[in-house]
């Protein structure tokens, strides 16, 4: 379970960020222990929610960056410069950007003689430093630990320098090479070592295929989504039994033998090809090829926009599905940016985010409703959204 990040010097975000979603609460659907026998839970849901350019779209990009930097970096064309992420004003462009989070779970490393590790928390640290060069955004550091439950310290498991050199560990032993292996500027660890074969660094890849993202990723194109149905037989599936419980005239989604997308509709005569069909029913099925993925993985859905083109009722359905124990059996988390206020009441305070910008500089500030002293779980979330009792609205005029 990811329940903390932080950031800094992150696009619109400029001074340190640290959002903790982790808390003490009863057995409830809607939480999962941040790892087995933990005494802390965080919720299986997060909806961010502000005004325009307030930086919700920048809290979902920073955990959409370190997980596919980690997982995929390697396939970067090797003279690609990261993005330049600093916030634009002088004296920020001048220090590093820093993410940082942590995430609970099982144990990755292989039990060895005398040797075996419990569940527990996993932090990845990141710094990005713009500089001259063939690479204007280079690691500059980037280091994993792994705290186990059994032990108040965490474990160093690797930590990289700005020349590239990786420090390893017990757990995480370095490949010995002539020359030393440097990982690129723009390159991951666990990216680099996995291409090498290395069994740690599979494993945190392998972990990390559960992660879905319309951040930094394509979009899912009707190319791409029939590839996935095809990879996917029960993909198809499921998508039909959904769309079917959601539009009552649809009978079916199918991939024609010429390989295009097209809809089977009640009282239609002929089916309706991908271009024709609505914006709604086209924005879901981008969306849930990457919500099936996490629910059926239990790994992570960072989605932007969830609710553009979906009638609310349809977007009530969808994250009801991450609290549902039949639908998400591995504890899947799902962190979404929203515009639909109504859904404020649908939510507990735990579960919401909220982003603003400060007046004067204009930097993103980022705080859960729970951090609000005074806010009552039995009280109307819309209502008190919308007589600005939480911030985060719009100053319009």
């Amino acid at each position: 379970m990811l329940f903390r990040l932080e950031i800094e010097n992150f696009y619109s975000v400029a001074e340190r960020q640290a959002i903790d979603f982790s808390l003490r609460v009863p057995e409830d659907p809607r939480f999962a222990l941040v790892y087995p026998n933990s005494k802390k839970r965080a919720p299986k849901l997060v909806a961010v929610f502000g005004p325009n350019a307030s930086g919700k779209t920048v809290f979902l990009r920073a955990i959409a960056f370190l997980a596919l930097f980690a997982r995929d970096s390697f396939q970067f064309p090797p003279n690609q410069p990261l993005p330049t992420f600093s916030f634009k004003n002088e004296h920020w462009a001048k220090n590093p950007t820093r993410l940082a989070v942590e995430i609970g779970g099982r144990p990755l490393f292989p039990e060895t003689e005398g040797a075996t590790y419990p569940p527990g928390v996993y932090r990845y640290e990141l710094e990005i430093q713009s500089q001259k060069g063939s690479f204007p955004s280079s690691v500059t550091k980037e280091s994993l630990f792994y705290q186990p439950s059994t032990r108040r310290k965490p474990f160093l498991v690797f930590e990289r320098g700005s020349d590239g050199t990786v420090k390893g560990s017990n757990l995480f032993p370095i490949i010995q090479t002539t020359p030393t292996i440097k990982v690129r500027p723009n390159t991951s660890v666990i990216s680099t070592y996995a291409q090498l074969g290395h069994q740690i660094a599979l494993e945190f890849q392998k972990a990390l295929q559960g992660f879905q993202s319309n951040l930094w990723e394509a979009d899912l194109t009707p190319p791409s989504l029939i590839f996935l149905f095809r990879q996917h037989p029960d993909l198809l599936k499921d998508a039909n039994r959904e769309l079917r419980r959601l539009d009552l005239r649809l009978l079916e989604l199918t991939v024609s033998d010429n390989g295009e997308l097209i809809f089977k509709h009640q009282g239609l005569n002929e089916p309706i090809p991908w271009g024709f069909e609505s914006n709604g029913t086209q924005s879901f099925i981008r969306s849930f090829p990457r919500l099936w993925i996490a629910l059926n993985t239990g790994g992570i859905a960072v989605l932007d926009e969830l609710d553009a083109s979906i009638h609310p009722e349809v977007l009530r359905e969808i994250i009801s599905w991450f609290w549902d124990p039949q639908k998400n059996r591995h504890n899947a988390q799902l962190f979404f940016s929203c515009h639909n206020v109504l859904l404020l009441n649908e939510l507990q305070k735990e579960e919401i985010l909220l982003c603003e910008k400060t007046p004067k500089e204009g930097y993103t500030r980022m705080y859960r409703l729970a951090d609000i002293k005074g806010i009552r779980k039995s009280e109307d979330f819309v209502r008190g959204y919308w007589h600005g009792a939480y911030g985060a609205l719009p100053n319009i005029g």
